[in-house]
């Protein structure tokens, strides 16, 4: 009877790791955006960010507790980074049109 109650529950247990990134996230873009570039460049790079970001945090969510204090560490300032760089991002870009438009 015991294992009538266990199988489902092993499977439901199986289904929500499947949801779990099964690698950690690798990939941080570099945002290539300067002074001269299109607003589709800069929602491309808005895009990239957020993705990343996206990845992060559901590799934390998922495998948080399986984590060491410095790797957790390294993958929450890694976001935050990501997210620092496409605010200078965005703010270089708006200085480079307001600049264009007081000529």
């Amino acid at each position: 009877m015991k294992a009538l109650f266990a199988i489902p529950a092993m499977l439901i247990a199986m289904n929500v790791a499947a949801e779990c990134p099964a690698k950690r996230p690798t990939h941080k873009p570099e945002l290539e955006v300067t002074y001269a570039s299109s607003k589709t460049e800069l929602f491309k790079a808005q895009n990239e960010a957020k993705t990343y970001i996206a990845e992060v945090v559901k590799f934390i969510n998922c495998r948080g507790s399986e984590l060491s204090t410095l790797e957790y560490n390294f993958f929450v300032e890694s976001a935050y980074s990501m997210a620092e760089d496409y605010n200078e991002v965005l703010r270089a870009y708006k200085q480079s049109q307001e600049a264009v438009a007081s000529n």
